[in-house]
């Protein structure tokens, strides 16, 4: 499939649409989003995706009413649908299974907070893999580089996932010493440094980094959990702000915050 195969994303979240949707597109997969059964039965029987990736609970029509309408139409009968769940909807779709006496038909469950590895592996199970498609040389322009380091390997994954569905050129480091390598030999125009890391946290890196001239103008946004708190310490007006970190990001991250954070601070490195 030149354009990779399509899908359709059916979920009343609109968080579940950015964050799988990210993970999904960085792939190459075409990915169509639909906030309820009624919406996405309509466009089931318009777009013919060639996989459905189904919530369960929703309004207006919910994901059993899309299973048992999709399964009785026999040009659909056979379209891969994967299902999201959550503990509430696990016990939904037990108690419709013991009320009709049958299972439903769909080829594959997965939690919601599915890590986007995990989440790839399962559609390439179920479809054939998405055909990469390359920009003409002659348009290919250079990236922006962004170097991300932080000890959770779940979160680089995800992080990288959406830098590069953005159009970033993405870097990961697991520790503060392979951060610093990479950001020295690398010269990256944006690090996102987690503060909390074994052996040498965010801000011993960070002091390496503005102690160094080539380093020292590269924009920095520390992550962590405790962004407010950090901000009011005196340990923060110590560390952070001598240091000149550029900004603070909560983690969880949410997609488009992310992206945005990264786009204002290189805006203001460019200014």
């Amino acid at each position: 499939m030149a354009q990779g195969a399509k899908i359709l994303l059916v979920d009343d979240d609109p968080d579940i649409h950015i964050s799988i949707g990210l993970v999904l597109r960085a792939e190459g997969y075409n990915v169509t989003s639909a906030r309820d059964g009624v919406e996405a039965l309509k466009l089931l029987y318009k777009e013919r995706p060639d996989l459905v990736i189904l919530d369960l609970l929703m309004p207006h029509k919910d994901g059993f009413a899309v299973v048992r309408e999709t399964r009785e139409d026999p040009e659909y009968a056979d379209l891969p649908i994967l299902i999201l769940t959550a503990v509430v909807e696990e016990a939904s779709r037990r108690r419709y299974e013991l009320e009709t006496g049958s299972g439903m038909h769909v080829q594959d469950y997965v939690e919601k907070r599915i890590r986007p590895a995990e989440l790839l592996r399962r559609v390439r199970r179920l479809l054939p893999p998405a055909e990469p498609t390359e920009a003409p040389a002659e348009q290919a322009v250079p990236k922006v580089t962004v170097l991300l380091v932080d000890d959770d390997p779940d979160f680089v994954a995800g992080t990288r996932v959406i830098l590069e569905a953005n159009g970033f050129r993405a870097l990961t480091a697991l520790n503060a010493e392979d951060g610093l390598a990479l950001a020295r030999s690398e010269k990256p125009d944006l690090i996102l440094l987690d503060i909390i890391m074994p052996h040498a946290d965010g801000f011993m890196v960070l002091e390496a980094l503005r102690s160094e001239p080539e380093l020292t103008d590269i924009p920095v946004i520390m992550l962590t959990g405790f962004s407010e708190r950090l901000r009011q310490t005196s340990y923060a007006a110590i560390q952070g702000l001598m240091l000149e970190a550029d900004d603070y990001l909560d983690k969880p991250v949410r997609p488009q915050e992310l992206v945005r954070r990264v786009k204002a601070a290189l805006r203001v490195k460019s200014a």
